[in-house]
Formats: structure tokens, sequence, C-alpha cells
């Protein structure tokens, strides 16, 4: 998925996912809230490529920031909120990475592929 299709719908994703967390009471336990938006994250980090990896994880974090930890949707720059941004960042990136692997032909051995002969 490209990086700006990618980067809308985890925007759609995350206010689903902030919308769910709230109604399931992950205001009083924030940790239920930063697994639900790594799971989201994960989710669409690995099929989409790095470029859009990256605002996914921007925006899950500013939702969790905002309206988890937040109580009004405004951002709060604290110790928890940068770790979970660091938390999102780190599982956007393995995701995007673990997906692109078969993509990129990561193989320890080249190999011709599709009939491709060696001279």
């Amino acid at each position: 998925m490209g990086s700006a299709s990618g980067a809308a719908l985890g925007f759609a994703c995350c206010l689903i996912t902030v919308i769910s967390v709230i109604a399931g009471g992950a205001r009083s336990h924030p940790l239920t809230g930063l697994v639900a938006f790594a799971v989201v994250v994960a989710a669409l980090g690995f099929v989409t490529r790095l470029p859009g990896a990256l605002p996914i994880a921007g925006q899950g974090w500013a939702f969790y920031a905002g309206f988890v930890t937040g109580r009004t949707g405004v951002l709060h720059f604290d110790h928890a909120a940068m770790v979970a941004l660091g938390v999102l960042v780190a599982v956007a990136l393995v995701a995007s990475l673990l997906g692109a692997w078969p993509e990129r032909g990561f193989h320890p051995v080249d190999r011709p592929e599709r009939g491709f002969q060696p001279v």
C-alpha cells in the first residue's frame, strides 16, 4: 500500500480505535489503550511502506496522547506520552520492515526467478 493511502487508512483506523478504547474504559487503564494502538499500527505498518507507517504511528500517538491520557484532545508531552510515542514508532518500523522483507528480496542467496538462466 502506498504512503498516502496508508496514512489515510491509518487516520480512520486510529479514530475508530480511540472511540473503542475510550468506550471500553481505557482512560482508567491507559496501557490497554496503548496496546490497542500498537496492534493497529503493527497491522497497518505491515501492509504499507515505511513512509506510510511512520505517519500512522504519529496519528496513533496523537489520538492516544490527546484522548486516552489527555482528556480533552490536547496533546500532553509528559514522560508517559513520550514512551508511547517511542513504542508506536518502534512498532511501525519493525512491522513495515517485516512486511517489506519478501517484497524487497532479502534472501541470503540470490536465485534466478521467472525462467532466467545465467549465461
